[in-house]
């Protein structure tokens, strides 16, 4: 005997929204993961930076290692309002960055 239950499309249609969320989320992993997002990082934080600042930014390299939440920034140059052949705002060689997490209890994720 049969066993009464969802008709088999349901079955596809519940499931697939899950397996297609799951892929995307393997592709963003690997795209950033890999380096290939570092440009696209780069200029997201040229244009974030040059709209907080009010001036010209530059920025030679940025390297991100994702598991050891690092990152960092050479060549970092922000220019202000300041008249041509002066010194920029801002010059660093090398800016490091890096993300600690103490606890996801005190966090509120759960």
């Amino acid at each position: 005997m049969k066993r009464a239950g969802r008709h088999p499309i349901w079955n596809w249609v519940i499931h697939t929204p899950w397996v297609l969320a799951v892929i995307a989320l393997l592709a963003v992993i690997v795209f950033f993961g890999s380096g290939a997002g570092n440009p696209l990082l780069s200029e997201l934080l040229v244009s974030r930076l040059e709209r907080v600042t009010g001036g010209k930014v530059e920025l030679r390299a940025l390297s991100i290692r994702w598991f050891a939440m690092r990152a960092t920034i050479k060549g970092l140059v922000i220019h202000g309002r300041e008249p041509a052949g002066t010194e920029p705002l801002f010059t660093a060689g090398e800016v490091q960055a890096g993300l600690r997490i103490d606890s996801f209890w005190a966090a509120g994720f759960l």
